[in-house]
């Protein structure tokens, strides 16, 4: 599910912003980019936005205006060695000029800013900050996840039309193939050549086979299931999945069962609401 937020937080004479954003992903993922000063604070930003959410791809930004406590620090001795290294291999590689003391301005790990603020304050202002847009972000989340909803109960409801569809047709289904298939048998074998006991044996075993009522009950109770799972709050997404893994395989099973032409067409709408569904689950938490 998608969704966005900010907070912001005093950090010393300076303003600590963060910016939460989601994209739909089946999975959590995390990718935290914090200023230089903070970035030894990832790690704890990161457990704090898992604990909140379940699902999706989230990119947390921060960023700091205003006067930072510290100014940044050159790092000489570094410095030094990293411009050694490269000019020993330029030197390897024969070439003649000397490595320009501009390429070091373009590494920002030369520059430090360690002591900017005290890591106690820093993460306060990160854990109030992080308050803020979370709040503001499931604010977003939920205001989508109630457009879902709506349109997760209708796609249900057509389901449930599919299989009261199919239930209706297959209630003289098995009728009707069995006399179709009596008629093929007279027709290849004619009256002589037919063992009606066996024929009889025959056509009860493949009445069995073709039999969708177990299919039809399960679809009705998962059915069910799914519409008390959309009522209720928080994560479902995961619960959501596995209900209609189930669907699509008992749906399957019906397809194959149900050879009457007009029960394979309540099939095929009954598996396409189902795709559909399927679809706008990766996006529910």
């Amino acid at each position: 599910m998608t969704g966005f937020g900010a907070g912001d937080a005093r950090l010393g004479g300076a303003t600590l912003s963060l910016e939460l954003r989601s994209v739909n992903h089946r999975y959590l993922e995390v990718r935290v980019r914090l200023p230089r000063e903070l970035t030894e604070h990832s790690v704890f930003v990161e457990q704090r936005v898992r604990a909140h959410l379940g699902r999706g791809r989230v990119d947390v930004s921060g960023h700091i205006e205003g006067a930072v406590a510290g100014a940044s620090a050159f790092d000489e001795e570094r410095a030094r060695s990293v411009l050694a290294s490269m000019q020993r291999m330029a030197d390897s590689l024969g070439y003649a000029e000397r490595v320009p003391l501009s390429v070091l301005g373009a590494m920002p790990e030369l520059f430090t800013s360690a002591g900017a603020f005290p890591p106690s304050e820093a993460r306060e202002a990160l854990e109030v900050a992080l308050r803020g847009a979370v709040a503001r972000f499931e604010e977003s989340r939920a205001a989508e996840g109630g457009h879902l909803r709506v349109a997760m109960e209708a796609l249900l409801s057509g389901v449930e039309a599919a299989v009261e569809a199919v239930s209706a047709l297959a209630e003289g289904m098995t009728a009707r193939l069995r006399a179709r298939a009596r008629v093929r048998v007279l027709g290849a074998l004619g009256e002589q050549g037919i063992d009606e006991a066996r024929l009889a044996q025959e056509l009860v075993l493949w009445s069995e086979r073709s039999d969708v009522s177990e299919e039809l009950t399960r679809l009705r109770a998962h059915a069910f299931a799914m519409r008390a799972l959309l009522a209720e709050e928080g994560a479902i997404g995961r619960r959501m999945d596995f209900l209609l893994q189930e669907m699509a395989r008992e749906a399957n099973t019906l397809g194959a069962k149900a050879t009457d032409a007009a029960a394979t067409t309540g099939v095929v709408a009954l598996k396409a609401d189902l795709e559909r569904m399927r679809e706008q689950a990766q996006n529910v938490e």
